[in-house]
């Protein structure tokens, strides 16, 4: 499932920048992936990577787009 939902990034040419896997609480055994990648929000790149994913996992949440250089 991680792989199908990498390859939508892949497909796209977004360059993923952080992967990180955390435990579901509720659920022992499950894993909830951390995604961080290059992309502006009026990306049509991300946007269509990020039309693929629902029929792949369970929740697909942005946290957020950041600037890059950090600058304000």
């Amino acid at each position: 499932m991680l792989l199908d939902v990498l390859r939508g990034f892949a497909d796209e040419q977004l360059n993923l920048t952080r992967i990180e896997s955390r435990p579901v609480k509720s659920d022992p055994g499950a894993f909830a992936f951390l995604l961080d990648f290059a992309g502006a929000d009026d990306d049509e790149h991300l946007a269509r990577a990020r039309a693929r994913p629902p029929g792949r996992t369970l929740r697909c949440k942005v946290l957020g787009f950041y600037r890059p250089g950090g600058g304000a």
